[in-house]
């Protein structure tokens, strides 16, 4: 399984975990799918065809990222003036640059921004707007935790997580109830007074960029229930509700259809993935993975992130959110995810 250990003594404490993927059928060449070994129609066929399974929430992106500005191949990459960059969810703004389209996840920002030249040191204004009222509270925490750890890994370790996550770290519940809740609670406490239809903008200004928020005064309030998970929700509820989607028996020639176009070790990794619904190289210790992911989880008339910058920078207890198909690979190119090194292993 590509896996490269530290020493003997570490190996053969983990052989015991390991051998279960080690050996399981889909990691060989011979592997078919079960209607092949039993000789039947799958039931992608026939009445299947086109048969949707889950819920409806995409939280994340099912279209690879992309560089919005690309500079290089349209104003230059010696380009001198500011720049501002609309994604939205339906109706017009006037800026210099507009795409008519729901911004969705932050894998588009992210790309554009990772993309500026380093020699870029003007005025980026981004306008982040989705009628989603959980699109819009997943991005301005994750934003919001971008801006406020100091420490920039502690930092994308936790905004990976969160993101893709099922189960997540002790250390990122404290960063989301010690460093972004009190920020929430100061706005709704300044607020609490206002009608909850009135729109309300927070602007939070850091080194070298901004972070201004217009939603309206209900949603500032629903935004303080994500940094909680649902009572009692332990972290094998969590992992029992999510199998019940992506494994589901119902669909397992879909999975399987899937898995026929992987090599095996691919096979083992996607399934290992639908089992667990950990972004973390295949062998790292899972042990930490404690707590059920409060930002996987309404909808606010109006929701609008704005992020400024200046330089370089860059909830139900028994439902699974999204729908079957959603795979975490889908929002980036798979050629790029390839080329990069996911770290040790013990």
């Amino acid at each position: 399984m590509c896996l490269q250990y530290c020493g003997p003594i570490c190996q053969k404490s983990h052989w015991s975990h390991h051998k279960i993927e080690c050996k399981s059928a889909l990691g060989k060449e011979t592997w078919q799918p079960a209607w092949v070994l039993e000789k039947r129609t799958p039931a992608f066929i026939g009445t299947g065809i086109g048969e949707t399974f889950g819920a409806t929430k995409y939280l994340w992106g099912n279209v690879p990222a992309f560089d919005v500005l690309e500079l290089g191949s349209n104003e230059g990459e010696e380009y001198e003036g500011d720049l501002r960059i609309l994604l939205q969810s339906g109706g017009s703004f006037e800026t210099e640059i507009s795409l008519p389209i729901a911004s969705g996840d932050l894998r588009n920002l992210i790309k554009t921004i990772a993309r500026l030249p380093s020699s870029y040191n003007h005025l980026l204004e981004v306008t982040l707007n989705d009628r989603d009222f959980e699109i819009v509270a997943r991005n301005l925490i994750l934003l919001l935790v971008a801006l406020v750890v100091g420490n920039s890994h502690e930092a994308v370790d936790c905004i990976i997580h969160l993101w893709y996550s099922t189960l997540v770290r002790e250390s990122d519940i404290r960063i989301l109830q010690d460093r972004i809740q009190p920020l929430i609670e100061e706005v709704c406490e300044k607020t609490k007074n206002k009608s909850p239809g009135t729109l309300l903008g927070k602007t939070w200004t850091f080194a070298h960029c901004s972070l201004r928020v217009v939603i309206e005064q209900s949603s500032w309030n629903r935004l303080l229930q994500i940094f909680n998970k649902p009572s009692g929700l332990t972290a094998e509820q969590a992992l029992k509700i999510r199998a019940t989607n992506t494994l589901a028996f119902s669909r397992r020639d879909y999975r399987d259809r899937y898995m026929s176009c992987l090599s095996p070790i691919e096979r083992v990794s996607f399934h290992k993935f639908r089992q667990d619904g950990l972004l973390l190289p295949f062998g790292f210790p899972r042990l930490d993975f404690r707590a059920p992911n409060p930002c996987v989880s309404g909808t606010s008339k109006f929701s609008k992130v704005i992020l400024t910058r200046n330089r370089t920078f860059f909830q139900t207890a028994d439902t699974w959110p999204m729908k079957y198909s959603a795979n975490s690979l889908d929002g980036w190119s798979l050629k790029e995810v390839l080329n990069t090194t996911s770290g040790g292993n013990c």
